[in-house]
């Protein structure tokens, strides 16, 4: 499993790909939080997704989204 962990971090695949037998939900988030460290790993619209279903929960919607990065 490690090997395969490894393989994976290497070939920058993202965590919603990353799909092997025994794999848990534990070990995928683990393999996110890793793959957050790491430069020029892909990254989700994380950010856009949290607003969307906060908003979602309100009974709001998320109509446009930019990024403007950090401030």
């Amino acid at each position: 499993m490690v090997e395969t962990l490894q393989s994976a971090i290497k070939q920058l695949i993202p965590t919603k790909e990353l799909q092997f037998k025994g794999i848990t939900p534990e070990i995928r988030t683990v393999y996110e939080l890793a793959s957050q460290q790491i430069e020029g790993f892909p990254q989700p619209q994380q950010d856009e997704r949290r607003l969307r279903k906060a908003l979602q929960m309100g009974g709001g919607e998320l109509r446009q989204f930019h990024d403007c990065g950090d401030y």
